[in-house]
């Protein structure tokens, strides 16, 4: 179950997982007294039996994305053989398999699946 950026999974061993919170945190992977409260107000709001729970545990990571609205994707210019492909912010699972496949065409010399103009380094 998503409702913008926060979401509630069900997993098979009973466990629901309820996140996410996005902060600005440097390099610090650490969770917050704040962000945790406002993902357990949103389980509880979806799901009012988690109030009879306490939380088993919390993780942060970090998600490095860039100022745009996308990631770089492609060769570095004036480094010989050197591509990147960095920057996915929250979407790096999502965009994994076409991510892939660009860096694949571009390494051959072959036409990407779609245009990459917007994202290659410069």
């Amino acid at each position: 179950m998503t409702v913008g950026e926060r979401y509630i999974v069900p997993r098979p061993d009973g466990i629901h997982l309820v996140g996410s919170t996005t902060e600005r945190a440097g390099f610090e992977a650490v969770t917050t007294a704040e962000g945790q409260a406002l993902l357990r107000a949103f389980g509880e709001a979806l799901l009012p039996g988690l109030k009879e729970l306490e939380p088993l545990q919390g993780w942060a990571d970090l998600r490095p994305g860039l100022k745009g609205q996308h990631p770089l994707l492609g060769p570095v210019p004036g480094v010989k053989g050197l591509f990147v492909a960095a920057g996915h912010y929250r979407n790096g699972l999502c965009l994994a398999p076409l991510t892939g496949e660009i860096i694949a065409a571009l390494l051959v010399k072959e036409p990407p699946p779609v245009p990459v103009e917007p994202w290659l380094p410069k």
